[in-house]
Parts: structure tokens; sequence; C-alpha cells
């Protein structure tokens, strides 16, 4: 660039002594930006005071000029009353159609004022246009023509579509091109003729790179310091009433900023439960997981099923057991790994520990998994009885109703060594786990029974031993979630089956032992089936 850029430490550092705040930040800015001219609008309504509401603005008036040689110094001191005369100033935002209906009135300055909290909002947007030669561009009308214009908002230049600009204006200036930013509760400061060689070509057209990119930063800062000097200096009621509303924006913006981060907070648990992950994760190295918990569902008979029902039918039942083991998976603090067809693969495993409050032990996981799978196949039962209030119409009643045989999951459940990372192509990833002891969690599954969680002799007695305290803080707080479970946290502890049974209101016999279990090649001695409903037995099932 021909010129270094004026020093904007040097101007953060001054500004805010400074008597003039706003003739200093015109003066800066058309240095920095190597402009011909410089102007500063206030947006204003009838009363045309300044410090009006932005949303109450329905004009812009002329304010300050600044200008190079003596075109600049009769701007300086006599532009304003010259704009007037010209009929340049007021600039209103709003005109008046045939049938005497308010519309938005063409102009890019106008735009800029009525356009505030898009604007401000969002960051200092900038507005450029630089095809202001009126022979080389068609006349719209006799006083506004359709123009090119991009934004800037910090990061990237956007192109605009069917922006009209005042020729009137254009030509008094002899324009090339121009720009428009916007200036927090005072209104706009405009740009006529950039003529830096770095930021312009030859046509005036604007070079859409890193210098240009620099100085609109540099503007965009210079700004935002300026409005908060130019704040400090205010004085009288109207100027306290801007300083009241601003305070008022701020409370309001903080409550709204809060909420916010609740519902995000409340989204990422979701989103983290069904399954979705970062992008660091979806380029972390594999680890190995020696206490991860791995849980399958399955549905019982679900091929026999979709040959009885149309498409549309089968998958609306389907889509509403995924919907309920998905909700279930963020309450428990386990997640869906993934969703085969009519399977679902849970997990619990410290790779995503991180993005919990209290990170579980290795036993307290695999009460959360126990939890997670007994709620779902409570609640799948419930909603193939009509009971759920995920299908208040009861469709899914009214599809399996007249089957002729009960329908269901089954589930099973294994803890050990397995390895998890990201797995599957460069355009489709999930993070996943494999090994060992997600296999056997499978088979266990695919050898279970209806509404029952499979698992190995050990990893039942582990769970009949197991003892919610504070110590297991994450279950501990549960109880408090559960209605009419209160109870249970006003204890200092008390033992996961007694809560399990409780939870699930189930009468007698709760771990079923199972002398021999096989699916296809899959064969296993001594296994456990955990009762997940108050009523009814056992119903082994070897599979579809």
């Amino acid at each position: 660039m021909k010129d270094k850029h004026p020093d904007i430490g040097g101007f953060t550092h001054g500004i805010f002594h400074k008597r003039n705040v706003l003739a200093h930040l015109l003066s800066f800015t058309r240095q920095l930006m190597q402009a011909r001219q410089a102007g500063l609008v206030y947006g204003t309504d009838a009363s045309e005071k300044h410090f009006r509401p932005p949303n109450q603005w329905d004009r812009g008036v002329m304010d300050k000029f600044s200008g190079r040689g003596a075109r600049g110094i009769f701007l300086k001191f006599l532009g304003k009353h010259w704009a007037r005369l010209t009929g340049m100033s007021p600039i209103y935002l709003y005109r008046a159609d045939e049938m005497g209906t308010r519309v938005k009135k063409d102009g890019i300055t106008a735009y800029t004022l009525r356009n505030h909290n898009e604007f401000y909002d969002k960051g200092i947007k900038i507005l450029l246009i630089d095809n202001l030669d009126r022979k080389s561009t068609q006349v719209e009308s006799s006083f506004f023509k359709q123009v090119n214009v991009s934004s800037y908002d910090g990061r990237c230049f956007k192109p605009l579509q069917k922006f009209f600009a005042d020729t009137s204006i254009i030509d008094r200036f002899q324009a090339k091109n121009f720009i428009s930013a916007y200036v927090p509760d005072y209104g706009a400061i405009v740009f006529n003729t950039i003529e830096d060689t770095g930021l312009v070509d030859a046509s005036g057209c604007f070079i859409l790179g890193k210098d240009l990119k620099l100085r609109l930063d540099l503007l965009t800062a210079s700004i935002e310091k300026a409005s908060l000097a130019h704040l400090g200096r205010v004085r009288g009621k109207s100027s306290a009433r801007m300083i009241w509303r601003k305070e008022r924006g701020l409370r309001k913006t903080a409550v709204r900023l809060k909420e916010k981060a609740a519902l995000l907070k409340e989204q990422e648990t979701y989103l983290l439960a069904v399954g979705a992950v970062t992008s660091d994760q979806l380029n972390m190295a594999p680890v190995s997981v020696h206490d991860g918990v791995y849980g399958f569902m399955d549905m019982v008979g679900s091929v026999k099923l979709s040959r009885q029902l149309a498409p549309k039918d089968y998958f609306f039942i389907l889509n509403a057991c995924h919907e309920i083991a998905a909700e279930n998976a963020g309450r428990f603090t386990c997640r869906v790994d993934n969703i085969i067809g009519d399977a679902v693969f849970f997990q619990n495993v410290s790779v995503f520990d991180p993005y919990l409050e209290k990170i579980p032990g290795p036993v307290e996981r695999l009460m959360l998994m126990t939890l997670l799978l007994a709620s779902v196949l409570s609640e799948i039962h419930q909603l193939f009885k009509g009971g759920h209030p995920i299908d208040r119409e009861r469709r899914v009643y009214s599809l399996v109703k007249g089957l002729g045989r009960d329908l269901g999951f089954r589930a099973g459940m294994n803890q050990g060594r397995a390895m998890v990372g990201p797995l599957g192509s460069k355009k489709r990833k999930i993070v996943t786990a494999v090994g060992e002891a997600v296999d056997l969690a499978s088979r266990l599954e695919s050898s279970g029974s209806l509404d029952h969680i499979h698992t190995t002799a050990y990893l039942a007695g582990l769970l009949q031993e197991a003892w919610i305290s504070t110590e297991t803080r994450t279950l501990y707080d549960l109880a408090w979630t559960r209605t009419g479970l209160e109870s249970w946290a006003q204890k200092s502890g008390f033992y996961f089956f007694d809560f399990f049974r409780a939870l699930f209101k189930i009468n007698g016999p709760m771990v079923l032992e199972i002398n021999e279990s096989s699916y296809k090649e899959f064969s296993m001695s001594n296994t456990r089936l955990i009762r997940c409903l108050s009523d009814g037995g056992p119903s082994i099932c070897s599979g579809i």
C-alpha cells in the first residue's frame, strides 16, 4: 500500500481524551481508508434531535464532513448546511407509495440506518459499492440506479443483490465507489471514493483481499472505540434516556444469553447422547478403554413385523422406539453409539467423560447402563400397550394390537476392554467402539429374552453388591429426579438393586440364572437375566 495506515493504538488511547470524539473518528477513518470525502449521518425522527431510539429513526441528517484540500475545508465548516440546501439531507428511510402506504426508501445510507440491528447485533457490518460510473450502469430511474454491493462482517465478503443508489449524490461528489458503516446509537459513517491503489483497481472497483480486510477491521475497531468514548461525553435528558436504553438492553441480552446457554447445554447433552461428536473426536487417535460398558438392544420378531406392515408404519414404530432410546441415553449419561436397523448400540466410556460434570467409576458406569437399558425396555413396553406420551394418538398400539403376539425388545450388556475411535470413510465417520467386550455384549443380546437384560454372572454379581451413595453422585442425584422416589435421596446410601426394584416396581425374583445360552455360533454357560418389567416371567428367545 502506498501509505501506512494511521496508528490504531494511538487512536484507541487518545479517543477517550478528545472533546470532539466524532470529529476525531471522522478524520482518522478518512485517512485510514484513503477516501476523498467522509461524512457522518445521525439517525433521528421528525424532531431531528440526537440520541433518538434507533427503532424510531425515520431519517438521517448530515452532521459532519471531512475532505481533502480546499473542498475539505469547505465541507468541514459549511458541508452540513450545503447538504441541506441541495436536498441531500435529511436522508429519509421511508417513502409513501401511490396508496399512501409507508415503504422502504432506496439508498445505501438509508439501508444502513434502517438495518441498525443487523449491522450491530451481528457485528458492525460494512457495505461496499464500487460501480458508480453512470455511463457503465443502467439507470433504473431519474434518481436511483441499481448498483453492485458487497458486505463485510469481519470474516468474509458477501455479494448483496438489488440495491439502488441515489444518482444525485453520486454526481455531486463525483464518486467512483462508496463505503457505509453503522455507528452504534448514533447513525452511520460514509466514505466517497477510496483512492488507495492497494484497496481499489484503476476503475475504482474494490480489491477484496487482505489489505482491504485489514483496513476494514481497523475501521470497525475505531468505530467501536469511538462509540464508547462518545457515550461517555453525552449529556442531557435525551442522552440519559439513551444510556438507560443501553442498560435495559444489556439486561435483556444477559437474560437471553443465560437462557440460550442453558438451551445449548441441553442440546449438547442430547446430541452427545444420540451419537453426535466434535471435529476433534472425529480426528482423534483410537484409544484402548478398559472399563467401558456396552449395551445392545434389538426388537424381537422385527422381520416378521416388517412383512405384516406397510413401510411407513414399520418405520414409524422403529423411529418411536429409537427416540425413546436416545432420550434415555442422555438421562443416564450414556450415548447412542450407532443405530443399525431395529438395533441400538449404547456405550458408556471414558472418552466422553470431559463433557460430564461428575466422572463415574467402573461400577457406576455399569449401574447407569443397566438403568438405561431397563428404562428403554420399560418405556417401549408402555409404547406397545398404548400408554407412552410420545404416541398420544396410540398409533403404535393400533398397528400392533391385531398381530396376535407380544412385541418388544431384548437387551445385552457387557463391560471390559475395547478400542474407541473414528471409523469409516473420509467423508462419513462415526466414533465407535470395537473389540471383544463389544462383541460379547452383542451376542448376549442375541441370546437374551424379551424385556430382560442378558449379562454375565460376574457383572450380575457386581450389581447385586453395588452401593449407591454420594460417592456415586450421578446415580445418587437421579433419585431426586424420579417422581415418588425422592425418599431414596434422603438416605446416606442404598443397594442398587433395591433402588432398581422400587424404580421399576418389580416383585419376586429379579435376577434369573440361565445355564446355557446360545445363538448361531455363540454359546455361553452360567449367564444372568435381569428383569425390567413388573409383570410376567422370561420368555426365552433365541433370535428372530
